[in-house]
């Protein structure tokens, strides 16, 4: 068994609200199986469920993988959530992204030449990264930070096979139906 970087989009049904919540996790697990008590803790008034997850082990043409030292290193992973609008539709639209760069500020001018963040919007409601840090992003994150605690840090590096990045997994899964599932061959 290896630990893996797992990402994942948690919709909730919380008590009050006339529509369902999500929020995105990090967390370090053998497989997506073991996360569920982390996944109750994560909304412990709610009927939490998973939307989508994948395994974090490929970005941009670069191999993520964890350690139990720290990288030596200046490459970081960044997460992103970007804000957008279609005009008509009475809706902030969200697009989670990955990034590899050496700093916030190149990461930040990378997504920014990304399809969503430069079609989701038009004058009066620009696409945005949600302001943290009085830039025009929603949410921008190090997802070294994200794990802190787990006594395990990312090691990233550039290798020149990967073609693709990691595949999403979409769709409602139900805690209960995620704990019928047989972990993954890889784990």
């Amino acid at each position: 068994m290896s630990n893996k970087l797992f990402m994942v989009l948690l919709g909730a049904t919380v008590t009050g609200r006339l529509i369902e919540q999500h929020d995105v996790l990090f967390a370090i697990a053998d497989d997506l199986t073991q996360l569920i008590p982390t996944f109750k803790n994560a909304w412990p008034n709610a009927s939490v469920h998973v939307d989508a997850w994948r395994e974090v082990s490929s970005v941009q043409g670069h191999r993520i993988h964890l350690s139990d030292v720290p990288s030596d290193n200046d490459l970081k992973l960044y997460f992103f959530n970007l804000g957008g609008y279609v005009q008509g539709d009475m809706e902030e639209h969200h697009h989670k992204a990955l990034v590899v760069a050496n700093n916030q500020a190149q990461a930040t001018q990378y997504i920014k030449q990304s399809e969503f963040y430069r079609n989701r919007g038009y004058q009066g409601a620009e696409s945005h990264i949600d302001d943290k840090f009085a830039v025009d992003i929603d949410d921008v994150h190090v997802v070294n930070d994200l794990i802190a605690g787990n006594s395990l840090y990312l090691h990233i590096s550039q290798e020149a096979d990967l073609q693709a990045d990691d595949v999403w997994q979409v769709g409602y899964l139900s805690l209960s139906k995620l704990a019928k599932r047989k972990p993954s061959i890889e784990a």
